[in-house]
């Protein structure tokens, strides 16, 4: 799961704060921020992109229209998430902790690392059924075919032929059509899986997504 920087609450031309009258106002300015990418699934969203209130509305009106509370959700994430009652400290957030760090991708799934908090690591996972396999488990509603994980095995393929073509011929354009397929798709942490061998590559990566928290990737010390 990408860590990501939200940034401050926008501003207009005179640097006053924006104040929204309806949270879909926000939408623009977070997917200037962060990218219009999934906050939990890493799917790019070519439509669809769907604010995502990290405390529900429903049990916080107080926090419906707070820059601090957003993120971007497809529409697969957002209503397994839907409005279950949230305490921050028992999950793992990408915008307040290194999320690279607490979920392990392998062909299309995602698991828990195993580390001091894999249980938190694990809740997200359940919080959003980032599990779920694909077609055999649609929404509750049953009109939302879920195929997060089949995304991700593709994406995890087309990366593996890319890796692979690279390691045959590398050149800086090919280099650069990597990253320019990876945008396009999304999965930042498959990507960042498969070229975690190569330095170059995942600074590209780092910087390439907007929003990224490239504060945790010093030198790549937490790679």
């Amino acid at each position: 799961m990408r860590p990501i920087i939200r940034g401050a609450a926008p501003t207009d031309a005179k640097g006053a704060k924006i104040i929204f009258n309806h949270y879909s106002e926000a939408r623009g300015h977070l997917k200037l921020s962060i990218g219009p990418y999934c906050s939990y699934c890493e799917r790019r969203l070519e439509y669809g992109v769907q604010i995502e209130h990290i405390h529900p509305k429903s049990r916080r009106p107080d926090l419906e229209l707070e820059w601090t509370n957003f993120l971007i959700a497809c529409p697969n994430c957002n209503p397994i998430k839907n409005d279950k009652p949230i305490i921050i400290e028992d999950y793992v957030w990408p915008d307040l902790h290194n999320t690279y760090l607490f979920f392990t991708y392998f062909e299309g799934f995602v698991f828990a690392s195993k580390t001091s908090d894999i249980k938190k690591a694990q809740a997200m996972i359940d919080l959003i059924g980032l599990d779920r396999i694909t077609i055999n488990d649609p929404l509750i509603d049953g009109t939302q075919t879920d195929e997060r994980q089949l995304y991700r095995f593709e994406t995890w393929e087309l990366a593996k032929r890319y890796y692979n073509q690279l390691l045959e011929n590398d050149t800086e354009e090919k280099r650069g059509n990597i990253i320019d397929l990876a945008i396009a798709r999304g999965y930042w942490s498959v990507w960042m899986t498969i070229f975690k061998d190569d330095d170059d590559m995942l600074d590209r990566l780092i910087n390439a997504f907007s929003g990224t928290n490239y504060h945790y990737f010093n030198k790549h010390q937490n790679v």
